[in-house]
C-alpha cells in the first residue's frame, strides 16, 4: 500500500518469482521500485488514488530497496523508501 510518505508492505519474503499487489491509498499520484542485487523493477506509471497495479519481479535471496520515485526523488525523501529482505 502507498500512502502519503510512507510504504506499507512486509520486511520480509521468500525468494522466486512474486506478485506485488501495488495500490494507491494516498491522494497523490505514486509509484513504486524495487532494486537491489544488480536488478530494478518499476511499474510502468504511477497510480493515481485508489489505483492498483500488479509488479511481478523474480527475486533471488539478499537485500533490496522499495521506494517512490515520483516527484525526482521528493517523494522517498520524504520517507517513502522501505527494505525488502528476500530470504530462501
Amino acid at each position: 500500500v502507498l500512502l502519503e510518505w510512507l510504504i506499507d508492505m512486509p520486511a520480509e519474503i521468500r525468494a522466486g518469482q512474486v506478485n506485488f499487489v501495488v495500490t494507491n491509498e494516498g491522494s497523490e499520484p505514486h509509484s513504486v521500485v524495487i532494486e537491489g542485487n544488480g536488478l530494478v523493477f518499476e511499474l510502468p506509471a504511477p497510480l493515481d488514488s485508489g489505483e492498483s497495479s500488479i509488479l511481478s519481479a523474480e527475486l533471488p535471496p539478499g537485500e533490496y530497496v522499495v521506494y517512490c520515485p515520483v516527484g525526482e526523488g521528493e517523494h522517498r525523501e520524504e520517507g517513502m523508501e522501505a527494505t525488502l529482505v528476500v530470504v530462501p
